[in-house]
């Protein structure tokens, strides 16, 4: 996953997108990525480099997507 990538999320029978602004690794303190921010985006995080750090993914919200929100579909 890079920037630029989407990312669709399929939530209570709608589907959104999102499109990747950064990655990053971060500590496992570093808990300050997962603070509310003043704008809407998708924050995620997964272990990386035999747990000792954090995949970060950043992606902005770019809206709401029309049509049938299958899930695993694009």
């Amino acid at each position: 996953i890079k920037a630029g990538d989407d990312i669709f999320v399929v939530a209570d029978g709608e589907r959104f997108q999102y499109r990747v602004r950064t990655t990053t690794r971060v500590w496992p303190n570093q808990v300050d990525v997962l603070f509310p921010t003043a704008q809407a985006q998708l924050t995620m995080l997964t272990c990386t480099n035999w747990d000792t750090q954090r995949f970060l993914v950043i992606a902005d919200f770019v809206g709401p997507v029309a049509g049938p929100a299958a899930a695993g579909g694009n």
